[in-house]
């Protein structure tokens, strides 16, 4: 019994999914899915902002299969949810969100929120939620 668990532990990890028992509710992984599609992520785009998961394990959390995900990636599902957030609170229009999103940013040498989440780091979608919540 032991190595059967041990074998599927370590299917786990070659699928990208590091630990065990990390879990994050549908509300928070289908708010990041909407908020990012409402923004005008494409696919390949929420890949990079989730930390480039494998495209399986990509579309199994989309598809609603949320057991045993990464920390790094329920940090980032965080602060996308944390971005949303602070835009609704600042702006009440839908359209001035999305304009905020797109437009570009002196507060981020001159790059656009959306593109400065695409660069692919953690700390870049921080930056974005720091600014937005000061």
């Amino acid at each position: 019994m032991k190595s059967d668990n041990l074998t599927a532990y370590k299917d786990q990890k070659e699928d990208g999914i590091a630990e065990k028992n990390n879990t994050l509710s549908d509300p928070e992984m289908s708010g990041f899915f909407t908020s990012t599609q409402r923004w005008g992520f494409t696919t390949s785009q929420q890949m990079v902002l989730l930390g480039m998961p494998r495209r399986s394990v990509f579309y199994r959390w989309k598809s609603g299969e949320l057991a045993d995900i990464p920390h790094n990636t329920r940090m980032r599902v965080g602060y996308v949810s944390g971005i949303d957030k602070a835009l609704c609170e600042r702006f009440a229009a839908e359209t001035q969100r999305l304009n905020w999103i797109s437009q570009v940013n002196s507060a981020f040498d001159g790059q656009s929120p959306f593109d400065v989440m695409l660069n692919g780091q953690m700390e870049d979608l921080q930056n974005v939620w720091k600014y937005l919540s000061v």
